[in-house]
């Protein structure tokens, strides 16, 4: 089972997160919490933690855009409601699922434009001279 969604038109109202469906690294479900009528999911981050992961920020699990509730050293968690937990995935996850993790494209473009490296982009364009 996987998580599909439709791309979004030039037309339609920007109201979510931004993500593009690349994964950044897999993180493995350590613990999951009923928690009144939803579910908080801990899961453990590879020992390099990836860049753009931040408390309250978004994150695509799964292809699933989420907002990260908790973040501690090595663990994020998200907080899940009834109806993404009964239309996802998500309802299959349990300790030591493997899950994809992809970090919010605007933060990874930010985060390039203000390295300190000289040349921000990795394969820079060479225009010929006439």
């Amino acid at each position: 089972e996987v998580n599909l969604e439709q791309a979004m038109k030039m037309s339609d109202e920007l109201g979510g997160h931004i993500v593009q469906g690349h994964v950044d690294c897999t993180v493995i479900c350590d613990k999951v919490l009923v928690i009144g009528e939803g579910w908080r999911y801990t899961l453990k981050l590879p020992s390099v933690k990836p860049k753009g992961v931040v408390l309250k920020g978004s994150v695509a699990l799964d292809g699933i855009s989420l907002t990260i509730s908790r973040l501690e050293k090595n663990t994020l968690s998200v907080d899940i409601i009834p109806f993404t937990h009964e239309n996802t995935n998500i309802k299959h996850w349990k300790k030591g699922t493997l899950i994809n993790l992809e970090t919010d494209v605007i933060g990874k473009y930010v985060e390039k434009y203000l390295s300190p490296e000289k040349n921000i982009w990795s394969n820079p364009v060479k225009s010929k001279k006439n």
